[in-house]
């Protein structure tokens, strides 16, 4: 099954959002020296507690059907080029 890049991209958004927000929020702590409310802040945008408790589960959900389709779709690529005898280009 062929994916069309336009229909891979909607259903990744969510986890690009959220390693941002994780590098934002490690790379303040550690390089920033921010505290408190700052980093507060920035671990409920990457939990998705913004959304409250209605809605939050639905962002987990769609964020874990997204780093599955990375693991489905990543791993068809590797069993497809063993399957090929293609060549790895780093030997």
């Amino acid at each position: 099954m062929k994916i069309s890049r336009q229909g891979r991209s909607p259903p990744l958004a969510p986890r690009r959002s959220l390693a941002v927000f994780a590098a934002a929020y490690a790379l303040g702590e550690l390089w920033l020296g921010l505290v408190g409310k700052t980093l507060d802040f920035l671990m409920t945008l990457h939990e998705g507690g913004w959304l409250g408790k209605t809605y939050k589960p639905f962002y987990v959900i769609l964020v874990g059907a997204g780093q599955a389709i990375l693991i489905i779709t990543g791993l068809s690529v590797v069993f497809r080029r063993k399957n090929s005898g293609a060549v790895n280009a780093t030997t």
